[in-house]
């Protein structure tokens, strides 16, 4: 039987998703639930070390005779501050070392709290990510506590190995042990170009299998005529839709205006436009359309591309991350998730949603002097849109493909719109 506590549940699966085998565990209070529940999985090898600064060597020596990374649990207070040196020989080094430190309530911080030391800094030159999971009590801490989970794991073997470091709050040390099985969670794993071509060919074969398929289309500099003839050539073999604000640069023609298409859905209205694999690519945007995909968040399959293979979970759903470019990833899935022939009913069904969008009539305002400028945008322009009522107001009007649309989206801050578009 396993811990009831849903923190640990979540952690304890997640180290097997993600192939985390050994354990070395040094005694203490706070990580008993962990330790034993860990004990009762025959997936672990667990080793008991007392003393934390040998565990921290032990558990270098097990990385080093395996070529596996290994996990390191211990108890409050200053027992994670023994790690340390072990830590830093492993950052030096290379070594996947995955440091599980016990920790007292997040709110408590500073207060007097016994054993509660503040660890934000302990390893802080020498890990390669650093979180601190919630305590686990609402649906949104567990999307929040996955996600930390996922990115930890993921960040110590991402472009060269080395420890990171996971705190683990234990709010109540004495839980009980009445749960038979761990729960689902969501496993996010990263992809990139010298991945096995089995891998590959499992997504394809997913897309293969899906008549929803929705493209969203981010902020982003113009794209080249190779990468929007890849994406063209994508949405014809898979019968994807492109939804795409002016900002993204680029318009296919499979793509629907976000805003067009999106405003005054609401949840329920949303339902049948729902997509079975969302495929992000780029930066912000503006419309209701994060807001409805997040509404609907672990009911679909969430692919985000992008050079860094930074796991961005904007829709709390991302369950593949592809590191590489953009060109690659459309023509790959292109060639190799071609559906004969491909799907049109969902494309059909966005375009018919446009076509039934009708513009009230408005008086003198802001939006009537936005739409009159945007109607008089000559081709090959540059537009640079201020944040917020402006960018969003714009989306409302089509502008001529050679104009190029700019926003400060990356920190959305209000200043800086127009020394930018000089």
């Amino acid at each position: 039987m396993f811990t009831d506590n849903k923190t640990l549940q979540f952690l304890q699966a997640l180290l097997k998703a993600h192939g985390v085998r050994h354990l070395v565990i040094s005694p203490g209070s706070r990580n008993a639930p962990l330790a034993r529940s860990v004990e009762q999985d025959d997936h672990f090898q667990c080793y008991s070390v007392v003393d934390e600064r040998s565990a921290a060597y032990y558990a270098l020596g097990i990385a080093l005779q395996t070529g596996e990374p290994v996990a390191l649990s211990c108890t409050i207070a200053t027992a994670s501050c023994n790690y340390l040196p072990a830590v830093v020989e492993a950052f030096h080094r290379g070594i996947p070392l995955i440091l599980l430190t016990g920790d007292s309530n997040p709110y408590l911080v500073g207060q007097l709290e016994s054993q509660m030391i503040d660890q934000s800094n302990t390893f802080s030159n020498f890990v390669k990510k650093s979180v601190w999971l919630p305590v686990v009590r609402t649906r949104e801490d567990e999307w929040y506590c996955q996600r930390l989970i996922n990115e930890a794991l993921l960040a110590s073997s991402h472009h060269g190995s080395g420890p990171v470091h996971i705190r683990v709050p234990i709010v109540d040390h004495f839980t009980d042990f009445t749960t038979a099985q761990l729960p689902p969670v969501k496993t996010i794993f990263r992809i990139d170009r010298d991945a096995s071509a089995a891998i590959w060919e499992e997504k394809a074969a997913l897309l293969r299998s899906k008549k929803k398929i929705l493209v969203v289309y981010g902020q982003g500099r113009p794209a080249s005529p190779q990468l929007k003839a890849a994406v063209e050539k994508f949405c014809s073999a898979t019968g994807a839709v492109v939804i795409k604000e002016h900002t993204a640069n680029i318009s296919p023609q499979h793509a629907i205006p976000a805003s067009l298409a999106m405003e005054g859905l609401t949840e329920k209205s949303f339902e049948p436009f729902a997509p079975e694999i969302v495929i992000s690519v780029g930066g912000n945007y503006v419309s209701s359309l994060k807001a409805l995909l997040r509404s609907r968040y672990g009911q679909y399959h969430h692919w985000l591309v992008n050079d860094s293979g930074e796991p961005v979970d904007t829709f709390k759903s991302l369950d593949s991350v592809f590191e590489c470019p953009l060109q690659h990833f459309f023509e790959y899935f292109a060639t190799h998730a071609s559906q004969a022939p491909p799907d049109t009913a969902y494309l059909e069904m966005w375009m018919a949603r446009r076509a039934a969008t009708r513009y009230p009539d408005v008086e003198f305002s802001n939006v009537t002097a936005i739409k009159a400028f945007l109607e008089r945008i000559p081709s090959d322009s540059i537009l640079n849109l201020s944040i917020l009522n402006s960018a969003r107001i714009a989306q409302f009007w089509e502008i001529p493909d050679t104009v190029e649309t700019y926003s400060n989206l990356g920190a959305y801050g209000i200043d800086g719109c127009l020394s930018t578009f000089l």
